[in-house]
């Protein structure tokens, strides 16, 4: 069956293979991360959790629709494309490094207003963040009394607990242990007990529960599902 990304809105028969494949990702089975198959569009290069955000987005949200004030963290190129041509929201893209966005500051320490944002989406980025409670309190601080936050990270099923270890520092023994160099940790199902310790409303969207929608026809890991916070 050929699937069809909603980026480049190009079909194929098979996407290629995207991501590590580190023996602690298979042991784990790491949802969001390690090699998977049919992951990256072979056109314009969009990856299964960029699709998987946008097609979110797309159908749950009214990000493309409505005037809201939206805050994209590490943002991927092609979904950030697309969020860009809906001229109504006011769009801030945010990085600790990358030149290309508006602008750059520790998702720790972030120097915006409370109450700031409708939508704030963090994909696959508190993993690499040694102090992650203190970066979930200050995406709590910004995100409006009524907004939403996505925050995806890779997570495994298996582990009641996250594994995390500060002495961990090296990038070998980070692959080893985390199967990245520069991640710091392997999220448990604990992940959102973790956010609700915040003060988030926390909860898990499946794409299996919503069957009026074929996520297998974009290429999709339909086991990843979406991680939704809200303020109380």
């Amino acid at each position: 069956m050929l699937k069809k990304c909603p980026f480049c809105e190009t079909y194929n028969k098979n996407f290629e293979s995207f991501g590590f494949d580190f023996p602690i990702l298979k042991k784990l089975n790491v949802i969001g991360g390690g090699k998977r198959e049919n992951a990256k569009c072979p056109k314009c290069f969009s990856i299964d959790r960029e699709r998987l955000i946008y097609l979110y987005l797309n159908q749950f949200t009214k990000i493309f629709t409505d005037s809201l004030d939206v805050l994209h963290i590490a943002p991927e190129k092609r979904l950030r494309e697309k969020i860009e041509l809906n001229k109504n929201i006011n769009y801030t893209t945010a990085d600790l490094y990358k030149n290309f966005v508006d602008i750059n500051f520790d998702l720790c320490n972030i120097p915006l207003e409370n109450n700031s944002f409708d939508i704030i989406i963090c994909n696959h980025v508190l993993e690499h963040i040694v102090e992650d409670k203190k970066a979930m309190k200050e995406l709590k601080r910004i995100l409006k009394p009524e907004g939403i936050a996505i925050l995806q990270v890779p997570f495994s099923r298996l582990l009641e607990k996250t594994y995390e270890n500060k002495t961990i520092l090296s990038e070998k023994e980070r692959e080893i242990h985390f199967g990245q160099n520069d991640h710091v940790r392997i999220y448990g199902i604990d992940y959102l007990k973790r956010l609700e310790n915040i003060g988030f409303i926390a909860e898990e969207f499946k794409w299996t529960e919503h069957k009026e929608f074929t996520i297998e026809d974009y290429a999709i890991n339909e086991e990843e599902p979406i991680f939704i916070v809200k303020n109380k």
